[in-house]
């Protein structure tokens, strides 16, 4: 598989009548290479960048406490939904069907626990600096 190295320009593309949006560019051997994305995967594409960009940056960084929340990267997000998944597991979803959607799935006792550590903390705020439990 041949990588690009460097996008030089970008064009928009029907592929067997799918619109494309098409990265061209060089690989590492100075060779032509293109690469076509679906116009419909482009919100899902730039929302998992977001998400790594972000997990990138924090990656190399010590954490100095356990209680140092400034260095985190919170899910601001619109709308939330909580079921139960196909394995039985509490799943949340934000976001569902935006380009910022966000899924994760926990065993029953995790999410019990998480509930709990929820209801206290929200209990204990009272406007002051973050603390963790």
């Amino acid at each position: 598989m041949s990588k690009i190295v460097k996008v030089s320009r970008m064009v928009w593309q029907e592929i067997d009548t799918v619109l494309c949006v098409v990265f061209v560019g060089l690989n590492s051997m100075k060779k032509d290479v293109s690469m076509a994305v679906p116009a419909g995967s482009l919100a899902t594409v730039n929302a998992e960048a977001k998400r790594r960009l972000a997990a990138s940056e924090l990656k190399g960084r010590k954490q100095t406490s356990l209680t140092e929340w400034t260095e985190a990267r919170f899910l601001n997000y619109q709308t939330m939904n909580v079921g139960t998944t196909d394995e039985n597991k509490i799943g949340i979803i934000f976001d569902r069907g935006l380009d910022t959607e966000f899924a994760l799935s926990l065993p029953k006792e995790h999410a019990l626990q998480l509930a709990e550590q929820l209801v206290t903390t929200a209990n204990q705020n009272s406007g002051n600096l973050p603390t963790r439990n």
